[in-house]
């Protein structure tokens, strides 16, 4: 078995200041703890990987409210060497993204974007499901892959544009909200 483990920090102040500021002031504190393992067996190779993050964000500007929120993250994975040049890799996960100080906070006119931003402080963490399988070819002179994937989710966080005007003239509200979603395609 050979792998790797951690831990990783993020913590930042944000603030946003002038006429352009849609967001408020907010302090974010992020913690995780990971680690991804790999068992050799004979010409296959067994990946299991998890991951556990916390993260604090406080929105300064509403009487110190603050949202906490954990996720879980799991993978299984199997690589197997079919020949020199010919690798097979499939790999399973689940996955939680916890929403950010931009979804649940948002409130304005975002001027890069051209768009009205209202964010939701009610926003869950999204939760996915994701299976990547996937055929590599690698010789001296040439390396090709092909893979197809499929990710299904509940409570996507996306950005949805309404019919709703905004204060900005010429500019309707874009609210971030959740719905269940489905991706999948193909790469060569």
């Amino acid at each position: 078995i050979k792998g790797v483990s951690g831990l990783q920090t993020q913590i930042f102040n944000f603030k946003a200041v002038g006429d352009e500021a849609f967001l408020p002031p907010s302090r974010n504190q992020i913690l995780s703890a990971f680690t991804l393992q790999e068992l050799a067996s004979g010409s296959s190779f067994y990946s299991f990987g998890t991951r556990i993050e916390a993260a604090n964000i406080d929105n300064q500007t509403s009487g110190e409210k603050e949202k906490n929120f954990t996720g879980l993250n799991g993978s299984l994975g199997l690589r197997h060497q079919f020949s020199e040049t010919h690798t097979g890799l499939a790999t399973f996960s689940y996955t939680e993204r916890l929403p950010n100080f931009q979804e649940l906070y948002a409130d304005g006119f975002h001027v890069a974007a051209g768009t009205f931003e209202q964010g939701d402080e009610n926003l869950k963490k999204e939760k996915a499901f994701s299976l990547d399988m996937q055929l590599k070819y690698k010789s001296d002179s040439v390396e090709t892959s092909f893979s197809i994937y499929g990710q299904k989710f509940k409570d996507y966080i996306s950005l949805f544009y309404t019919d709703t005007p905004s204060s900005e003239d010429g500019v309707n509200v874009s609210e971030f909200k959740q719905v269940d979603a489905i991706f999948y395609g193909a790469e060569f």
